[in-house]
């Protein structure tokens, strides 16, 4: 199955209205082949938006702060307890009340050793996570931080949901952090502090999603009370080997099921087959009663039974069989084997066969010879 990817670009949090006003604009997105090819893009609702195995959202960068805390300091703390920690670690640089904080910490300490984190307002995140819910696949939420070469943060267009905005393009930084929303200030876009030799040539929005992620220093802020459970958060490869298993295991079931109504069938056949040999002999149906019971042990035993002997030997043994049997009365087999050119029958415990069925059998160019205790073989012997 191809890893198909939906890219959004997620609007500013508004500025003007209480989060009871907050109502979904049409949000940028491109959605991306397992090859990175562009197979939609456009914009759409929330609940527009084309599905996919992995969902990636961008935020803007006012949403997000990046903070820094010691390596050292998260080392004492049970990872159980980061979530209700790292408010507290933070709390000096946060000018919010820790409360209304969320926190996403990366994987890993920089060179520095320090972990990079994320803090957002809860109440946002609640409600860009809200509008994911029931959705399938994996969301991964991110910075814009994430995503822009070095230098060029305030490049990207994002959309607005307060109709007083007019969403023009940001750049941000504060004291503390690599940026942010907690203290920051608008500023036209030839005014932003471009680095030395990069170039300031528009790319479009679409080309921008259309790149691949910056996979080693994203940063995912579904964490913790919003992290991936389940299946998800193993994320889109173990899905589509998951399905890939369970869909062997299916068609294994299937040829299975299949073997064995094939295996019913050339029993019933091998059970006509026998009262027609009866029939010609005019034997009684007790014998053939007998008869059942061996095709029966052999489909039971079916892994034994070659698709040669199931078309030739063994109808022709059994029918010989019969015959042989015929002149004992009273002597009935109670289990039955095709091997390999031959007949294995068991008799039950104490039985008597009589010696006179070796010299008949030897009549019918056949060979009948005990194999130990109640077990005797059939053969045919080549004139």
């Amino acid at each position: 199955m191809s890893v198909t990817t939906c890219r959004v670009i997620l609007p500013h949090k508004p500025l003007n209205l209480p989060s009871t006003e907050w109502r979904w604009v049409p949000l940028p997105f491109c959605l991306l082949g397992g090859e990175g090819q562009v197979l939609r893009s456009g914009c759409a609702l929330p609940h527009e938006l084309p599905d996919a195995l992995l969902h990636e959202w961008i935020l803007p960068a006012a949403a997000v702060t990046r903070l820094f805390v010691p390596e050292s300091l998260l080392v004492g703390i049970p990872q159980a307890r980061w979530r209700e920690a790292l408010p507290n670690l933070l709390e000096p640089q946060i000018l919010w009340p820790v409360e209304e904080c969320h926190c996403a910490l990366a994987s890993a300490p920089d060179a520095l050793g320090r972990r990079v984190v994320a803090v957002m307002e809860r109440t946002w995140m609640n409600f860009i996570h809200g509008a994911f819910s029931g959705r399938t696949g994996r969301l991964v939420l991110s910075s814009s931080h994430d995503w822009a070469p070095v230098g060029c943060r305030g490049e990207w267009v994002f959309p607005v949901l307060d109709p007083a905005e007019e969403g023009s393009l940001r750049w941000w930084r504060e004291a503390a952090g690599e940026g942010g929303g907690v203290r920051g200030r608008r500023e036209e876009m030839g005014a932003l502090p471009w680095e030395e030799g990069l170039d300031p040539s528009p790319v479009s929005l679409m080309e921008r999603l259309a790149q691949p992620a910056p996979a080693p220093s994203l940063l995912d802020l579904c964490q913790f009370e919003w992290a991936a459970r389940g299946l998800a958060r193993w994320g889109p490869a173990w899905k589509s080997a998951l399905i890939a298993v369970g869909t062997a295991v299916l068609v294994a079931f299937m040829g299975l099921y299949l073997e064995w109504g094939r295996l019913a069938w050339s029993a019933h056949d091998l059970v006509g087959e026998e009262r027609r040999i009866l029939a010609q002999r005019g034997l009684s149906d007790s014998v053939h009663g007998a008869v059942a019971e061996w095709v029966h042990a052999w489909v039971q035993r079916s892994r034994s039974t070659t698709q040669d002997g199931l078309q030739g030997e063994f109808p022709r043994l059994t029918g010989q069989l019969v015959t042989l049997l015929a002149q004992q009365p009273g002597l009935v087999p109670v289990g039955l084997v095709y091997r390999a050119h031959r007949l294995e029958v068991h008799f039950p415990a104490g039985t008597m066969v009589a010696s006179g069925l070796g010299e008949a059998a030897n009549r019918q160019h056949l060979r009948w010879q005990s194999e130990g205790k109640d077990t005797w073989f059939l053969e045919e012997v080549q004139p």
